[in-house]
């Protein structure tokens, strides 16, 4: 499991040096997605820094609002490199950074020894991005940033990439969400709430 304090502690610091404002965390408390966001504001775009909620990786991408409505988005994330937050969450004390080249790049399975051989062969990933992996306290397979609501037919292709992080999205109010699957009815008429 992600160490939330260290994840907040490493944002604030790159926001800090990198002359941005962190204005929001997206604490995911649910399977899907499995990352957790933070919002860092600049003058003229905002990026977040990803985290997977079962490993200590890093990734920048463009920020997304994820919300329980019928017109759910399961795409793949738009990753971006931002050189100067490149460089300082690269010394982020318990964290690994992954670029936008490497999660689009081929896979290495070299590289990533705890990665499952069996969701390899099932799954086909051909990116890291798209890889399955079975590390941190979670012992069944998951996707390193696996997308709300798993992934549609549509986007078994390869992760967006932005090379220079310049998004032009509006700036968000300072605020923490968790995210939470709305209630469904049950034939009684209560309201009942999904379990993991």
């Amino acid at each position: 499991m992600t160490d939330l304090k260290a994840f907040r502690r490493a944002c604030y610091e790159a926001a800090r040096q990198t002359g941005g404002e962190l204005t929001e965390f997206r604490i995911s408390d649910h399977p899907t997605p499995n990352f957790h966001q933070a919002i860092i504001t600049y003058s003229h775009r905002n990026v977040a820094v990803v985290c997977a909620r079962d490993a200590p990786l890093l990734a920048l991408a463009v920020p997304r609002v994820i919300e329980f409505t019928p017109a759910r988005e399961a795409g793949p994330l738009t990753f971006v490199d931002v050189p100067d937050l490149i460089a300082v969450l690269r010394t982020a004390p318990g964290f690994r950074l992954l670029t936008a080249t490497e999660l689009v790049g081929p896979i290495d399975a070299a590289k990533w020894p705890r990665i499952s051989q069996h969701d390899m062969r099932y799954r086909q990933p051909q990116t890291l991005a798209r890889v399955c992996s079975t590390t941190g306290t979670n012992p069944r397979s998951h996707m390193l940033f696996l997308p709300p609501f798993g992934r549609s037919r549509s986007t078994r292709g390869l992760p967006n990439v932005i090379d220079d992080g310049a998004a032009d999205l509006p700036l968000a109010p300072k605020t923490e969400s968790r995210i939470v699957a709305p209630p469904t009815a049950h034939p009684s008429g209560h309201a009942i709430r999904s379990c993991r």
